[in-house]
């Protein structure tokens, strides 16, 4: 089933990828929370660039996904003296949006929003290096992946469902996005849980949440702040939280690790450009995103969407996502993801 759902997931990158222009130390197996490692430091001066045009950042999946829903409310706190404009590029799980992104002119009027474990994941299987044509330019938020079912499986949380999926292997249709790294956190979940469910793969999270509303799937994993509505609404019931503390959202679900499942991969929530910028346009983003979480209102409604915000620097951003990919490869290689 592995390699059934991998060829699908690689088949598909593979051909929208040729039509583009896309506080503690984890294990060594592990990719930590962005939160675990926040840069303090102070960003290089950017008084000599500033944008005099309209900015294109990119957003490489369907509206109303949990980097678009960022995106938008980046742009109502961004005071730039010229316009930002969200851009929707859908395809390959988020990689045609970031190729794009790193063939764009490196002048500063292209960025990227994007999840920098799914940049790094499509390294892992060999799909593609774009995570090493683009310089972070600053993490803003973490994120929680969570598993999710709606109410009308009747499944009230994860012993309900963790029975169900035991007496009925392989029948419950699990919902997800194709990025490679939520393929491995599915396998690795399944395994702990001691449950076969059958994979199905969407482009986004719109389409995984669409799917999982109109019952075409029973669970789905997702983020919260994807899920933030349809949790407080009561239409979604959290199962278990991927992640190395508590969902401030979700104090009451559990975490898988709780589960006695060794899985804590974080979902931090990024900002890029392509390689080439000059360090006086990576430092004024920097700066910008950075002033722009240390507004207590912006933290108050990034909260309010499922988000904690938790900024990190360019520098430190490009250390941790190296840190990540030599974590996850002997992941990736244990599950046949690695290319």
């Amino acid at each position: 089933m592995k390699r059934k759902v991998l060829a699908l997931l690689l088949s598909a990158s593979t051909l929208l990828s040729t039509t583009a222009c896309s506080s503690q130390n984890a294990p060594s197996s592990q990719a930590p929370s962005s939160s675990q490692s926040v840069s303090q430091s102070e960003p290089a001066s950017s008084e000599s660039w500033s944008p005099t045009q309209d900015v294109e950042c990119i957003v490489p999946f369907a509206a109303g996904g949990g980097s678009d829903l960022l995106t938008r409310k980046i742009i109502e706190y961004a005071n730039m003296g010229v316009n930002m404009v969200a851009v929707n590029v859908e395809g390959g799980g988020g990689l045609v949006g970031a190729q794009q992104a790193a063939a764009a002119e490196a002048d500063g009027y292209t960025i990227l929003a994007h999840n920098p474990m799914n940049l790094i994941a499509q390294g892992l299987t060999g799909n593609s290096n774009v995570w090493q044509e683009l310089a972070p330019l600053a993490f803003v938020v973490d994120d929680w992946t969570i598993l999710v079912t709606n109410k009308a499986s009747g499944w009230a949380n994860i012993d309900d469902f963790s029975a169900y999926a035991k007496e009925h292997p392989g029948e419950v249709k699990w919902g997800l996005t194709s990025a490679p790294v939520t393929v491995a956190d599915s396998y690795r979940a399944m395994k702990g849980l001691e449950i076969d469910c059958t994979l199905v793969p969407y482009d986004g999270g719109a389409e995984t949440i669409s799917a999982l509303m109109g019952n075409h799937t029973q669970v789905m994993l997702a983020t919260a702040s994807e899920c933030s509505a349809y949790l407080e609404s009561g239409d979604f019931i959290p199962l278990f939280v991927i992640g190395s503390v508590k969902c401030p959202v979700l104090p009451d679900t559990p975490l898988l690790t709780e589960l006695g499942v060794d899985v804590d991969t974080g979902a931090p929530r990024a900002y890029f450009a392509p390689v080439g910028c000059s360090d006086e346009i990576v430092a004024y983003y920097d700066q910008l995103l950075q002033k722009i979480c240390e507004d207590q209102k912006f933290v108050d409604d990034l909260a309010a969407m499922g988000f904690t915000v938790s900024y990190t620097g360019s520098k430190d951003g490009k250390e941790l996502m190296q840190k990540w990919y030599d974590g996850l490869q002997p992941v990736f290689q244990e599950y046949g993801l690695a290319g």
